[in-house]
């Protein structure tokens, strides 16, 4: 090499170290403006189990508040820590309550009178905590014969535990050989002799966060590997299984919900309310998944509960129709109807009623809901009456 190249790659080197040196100084610099500085982790806001706040300024999706501070008689005074909300739809004098709220960053600003300003940021879903997130993934080289017979075993015996390997699971987790908070196996026959496996579980990840769901992604693989060694050692008739398959995409059980025109309430599901405008029929447990457990809630009939055309419509939106995981229901209500079937359902329902809208000239609020109805029982939709 001559001393010209020599000297001409050392030139070169330490401009491209000065570009990066200046771009990384931006980054920073536009890192250190942003308003809010997230926790690498949420914890509890100052260890409450509910904490209520009045709005006094509407930041997009988020919102300036006053904390409870007091009581005067019936009157409650808004004079405490001014915190941030994260959220949609506020509006002004709108008083939020929270149960166990996490704090997820800090937001400094400048308030009236000039003043910088460094407050917490608060999140809650109004249940604490959200939902587990699954990772599905399928296996093959399944003994069926061996892991049916194993079934039927445990059916004969009572045995519950050992029917879906309560007991070596938990022996595993304490050896470190179970990577989730799942407490029982799940595998399900698919018609091509694999199986499909629900046991891959992230917990209290953030749906509307690319980067958790990512992390989540990539440590559901991750436990995919995990579990299939733990079936091998454990469970009958998986001696010799092999991964298959993993899902495309992280199946995120619960993230925003819309406030609709009417909102379907676990008691309305429990004691199978019927609506005039009734666009299907569901018989899902009410499930919430959570790290360790599954929280079901009882229902006080066998009979199907319902979900209104009403559910599908914002309260303050006009023109638009919402169907599936984010329709109006209360948390355990959408805890069932989340599902697939419910979902086929819902998207029936809500382009049947596009297409009569279009049909009448008129708002998705403003057709005759029996015309729906009819139209979606003449398609097959399973209405009982």
């Amino acid at each position: 090499m001559n001393k010209k190249s020599f000297f001409l790659g050392v030139l070169t080197g330490v401009v491209l170290t000065f570009v990066l040196y200046v771009i990384g100084l931006v980054i920073q610099k536009s890192a250190d403006n942003d308003p809010i500085q997230y926790l690498k982790k949420p914890v509890s806001y100052e260890n409450k189990k509910e904490a209520s706040f009045e709005v006094f300024q509407v930041l997009g999706n988020a919102a300036l508040t006053s904390e409870a501070s007091d009581t005067i008689g019936k009157e409650v005074m808004y004079t405490g820590n001014t915190v941030l909300v994260l959220g949609e739809n506020f509006y002004s004098n709108q008083v939020i309550t929270i149960k166990n709220p996490r704090r997820v960053g800090s937001y400094s600003y400048n308030n009236n009178a000039g003043i910088p300003m460094t407050v917490p940021v608060v999140i809650g879903d109004g249940e604490g905590g959200r939902q587990a997130v699954s990772l599905f993934f399928t296996v093959r080289g399944v003994d069926k014969a061996r892991m049916d017979a194993h079934n039927a075993r445990c059916l004969a015996e009572g045995d519950y535990e050992g029917q879906w390997y309560m007991n070596e699971i938990k022996e595993a987790r304490e050896k470190g050989e179970f990577p989730s908070w799942r407490n029982k196996i799940a595998l399900f026959e698919n018609l091509d002799g694999t199986y499909t496996v629900n046991m891959a579980q992230g917990d209290d990840v953030d749906g509307l966060d690319p980067k958790q769901v990512t992390d989540a992604e990539v440590d559901g693989r991750k436990q995919c590997n995990e579990i299939v060694k733990f079936l091998r050692k454990y469970v009958d008739g998986c001696e010799n299984v092999e991964l298959a398959s993993t899902a495309a995409d992280l199946g995120v059980r619960e993230t925003r919900r819309i406030e609709g025109v009417y909102t379907v309430t676990t008691e309305d599901a429990k004691n199978s309310v019927r609506y005039p405008d009734a666009i299907f029929c569901c018989a899902n447990s009410m499930d919430i998944h959570k790290k360790g457990f599954v929280d079901y809630v009882a229902r006080n009939t066998n009979e199907p509960f319902y979900v209104p055309y009403r559910a599908l419509l914002p309260l303050k939106v006009d023109n638009l129709l919402v169907a599936g995981r984010c329709a109006a229901a209360e948390r355990p209500v959408m805890a069932a109807i989340r599902v697939i079937p419910p979902c086929f359902a819902m998207g029936q329902a809500a382009g049947t009623a596009a297409a009569l809208s279009v049909q009448a000239g008129v708002g998705p609020k403003d057709i005759d809901p029996s015309k729906l109805v009819e139209t979606l029982k003449a398609d097959g939709m399973y209405l009982p009456e």
